[in-house]
């Protein structure tokens, strides 16, 4: 094959090298055996769609591209790695069971019809569809706690409370079809005020 290895990954029987013809992803058995060593990683083949079978090998993949091309794409490899983590993917989960779809059935809700005039935080809301919010899951401690562990896992920093919260960091490690439920659960649970055009992220007594 005549792959000069710039990188290699390992993940179990698989193993992928970036090399001067592009990136390559196989079994072991399928790549040269000088290449088949390297650091233990997780499965980046997942992190590139755009994969390409080799004609006569049934698991060999190719990507073709330049060496910067590669290196790139290596760097939003090593970027992507932190979404798996574990507090970062439990802040995504949370975020999906925060709302259940239809209208909030709550006993007040219930006998104002709907109507939510004089409600200090909101129960029902459009979010692409009429969902309502969890409020046995999504107490203000639970909710900065859950994004206090993903921030730190992130970003290897902690988050500032009191303090200016850019929703677009956030957003970095929250699957985009989520995003649209970020800041109306924050706003929800009090977590969130706005103050010169920017959100403020706040410490919140239960």
């Amino acid at each position: 094959m005549g792959i000069e290895a710039v990188q290699r990954y390992v993940w179990g029987s698989i193993v992928g090298v970036i090399g001067e013809q592009g990136l390559f992803v196989g079994n072991k058995g399928e790549l040269p055996a000088a290449l088949t060593s390297g650091s233990q990683g997780i499965n980046f083949a997942a992190f590139y769609p755009g994969l390409q079978r080799v004609a006569g090998s049934r698991n060999l993949l190719l990507r073709k591209g330049t060496m910067a091309e590669m290196a790139q794409q290596d760097d939003l490899f090593q970027t992507d790695k932190r979404l798996s983590l574990k507090p970062v993917t439990d802040f995504n989960a949370f975020l999906l069971q925060a709302f259940a779809d239809g209208a909030c059935k709550c006993l007040r809700c219930v006998e104002a019809a709907g109507v939510e005039t004089g409600y200090a935080f909101q129960h029902t809301f459009e979010l692409g569809k009429r969902v309502n919010r969890q409020f046995a899951r999504t107490s203000p401690s639970e909710v900065l706690l859950a994004l206090k562990k993903a921030w730190l896992s992130y970003f290897k920093s902690e988050l500032e409370i009191p303090g200016a919260l850019e929703l677009s960091r956030v957003h970095e490690f929250v699957k985009p079809e989520l995003h649209v439920r970020l800041r109306p659960l924050l706003l929800a649970c009090g977590l969130i005020v706005e103050q010169e055009g920017g959100w403020v992220l706040q410490a919140v007594s239960e």
